[in-house]
């Protein structure tokens, strides 16, 4: 029998000719019993592999009705694990068992981007192949710039950091520094009035307008 209880094969032997036939196995008695086909073989599952071992009893010189049993070693089973390149190049291949979490050694890098694995790093269940794949990292600053009425004259450009509040130039006498100032009118004079739009936190690049509020003389 196998491990499971399945009949592997059955003999008896031919009297005229001597030789085997695969009928019920009834030999005579004090016959050396000799199991005469493949070595039996035991499906790996998730978490082995097996080896035949041999039979339990050993076989021996039949001297009653007798039943053998296949044995079998188990090893843990390793499953095939690769690391490729985005363009498909192996990096590394590893053997590992049910269930361990596998971990490039060799982690490519690229500047400016994150490395991301598809699929999904996860413990091992089966054969798989692993990929590279790269997200570009967001900017960690933004140019901001300050502009006058004109939308052209730039009073201040800076490189600010994301989340960080935008400086803004200094009002002087009712104008941004570095402006000339909007020059107004004979009935109206231009004081600085805000900043179109809103200054917020830095998220993009933005440009900031200077926006006058008109006064009479």
């Amino acid at each position: 029998l196998n491990w499971n209880g399945d009949t592997i094969k059955s003999y008896t032997y031919d009297p005229n000719t001597g030789e085997p036939e695969e009928v019920p196995y009834s030999v005579t008695y004090g016959t050396q019993a000799e199991f005469l086909g493949s070595n039996p073989t035991r499906e790996p599952n998730i978490d082995y592999t097996y080896d035949f071992t041999g039979w339990t009893p050993a076989l021996g010189k039949v001297t009653s009705d007798v039943t053998y049993t296949a044995t079998y070693s188990k090893q843990p089973r390793k499953y095939t694990i690769i690391f490729t390149t985005e363009g498909g190049v192996e990096i590394e291949r590893q053997f590992l068992t049910h269930n361990e979490l596998p971990v490039c050694e060799n982690v490519p890098t690229k500047t400016g981007f994150t490395l991301q694995w598809e699929p999904a790093l996860a413990a091992v269940t089966r054969d798989t192949t692993y990929r590279a794949t790269w997200l570009e990292e967001p900017p960690t600053e933004y140019e901001i710039t300050f502009v006058d009425y004109d939308g052209t004259t730039v009073l201040k450009k800076d490189s600010v950091a994301v989340g960080e509040l935008p400086e803004t130039p200094i009002i002087t006498d009712g104008k941004p520094s570095g402006s000339e100032g909007n020059p107004g009118t004979k009935e109206f004079t231009y004081i600085f009035d805000h900043w179109s739009p809103a200054v917020e936190e830095v998220t993009q690049a933005m440009t900031y307008t200077a926006v006058y509020r008109e006064e009479a003389k």
